[in-house]
């Protein structure tokens, strides 16, 4: 500022003035013609802020159906309690859920909404709070999508019955977390399409030809699992 040329030489300084927020020099001095102007910050405890910061999804199945159920996590930044505040969940823009949440002063607290089904395709979604002192920490945005099914390639001996490996799948079909998708193929019908889609091939007890074992190989080498 003493070597500024500019006819008004002013400093704000924009503080809470707490003392013990103080690092500067005692004896700092403003250059003779400068103003300094101080603009207090008050007590922003009084004033009502709410954030939702995080949010989780728990799944799970029923009736064959994918649920999720969203844990939304909130802060309170204000001196003073919030109590029976309503949390509302959107999908796709259309309100499905509401919960409610009481946070302490300065605290924070966690709210889980009623599960909801998974739609088989990704859905927009959205916690928010109602309207306070700063709202643009009072959404949160985030997606929802179906888990994807494990692909599971059975390979059973050629000309076994389809009964050969039936307890092995449908012990396979119990898996919910995550959810199985078995194809069931003959060493000789096993396609390449069968393998780029597998995550894990499963040999029921069947001999492997030189060129199958090749193929499956390759399949490993490229991250693929093998039983």
């Amino acid at each position: 500022m003493a070597a500024s040329s500019l006819p008004r030489r002013e400093a704000i300084l924009v503080s809470d003035f707490q003392r013990a927020g103080w690092r500067g020099a005692e004896g700092g001095r403003l250059p003779q013609g400068a103003t300094l102007t101080p603009v207090m910050i008050g007590d922003a405890g009084d004033a009502p802020n709410l954030a939702v910061t995080a949010v989780s999804l728990t799944r799970s199945t029923f009736a064959n159906q994918e649920r999720v159920a969203v844990t939304a996590g909130v802060r309170n930044y204000s001196a003073r309690p919030a109590e029976g505040v309503t949390l509302t969940l959107d999908l796709d823009g259309l309100a499905v859920q509401t919960a409610q949440a009481s946070v302490e002063a300065n605290g924070s607290a966690s709210v889980t909404f009623p599960p909801v089904i998974v739609a088989p395709r990704r859905m927009r979604a959205t916690v928010r709070l109602p309207a306070d002192a700063l709202e643009r920490d009072n959404v949160f945005h985030f997606m929802v999508s179906p888990a994807p099914a494990v692909q599971v390639l059975v390979v059973d001996r050629e000309g076994a019955r389809e009964e050969t490996s039936l307890y092995l799948r449908r012990a396979l079909a119990i898996g919910d977390a995550p959810r199985f998708e078995v194809v069931r193929r003959t060493p000789g019908a096993v396609a390449d399409e069968d393998l780029r889609r597998a995550a894990v091939v499963l040999l029921n007890d069947v001999p492997v030809t030189s060129a199958l074992a090749g193929r499956i190989e390759d399949f490993v080498e490229r991250g693929g699992g093998l039983f």
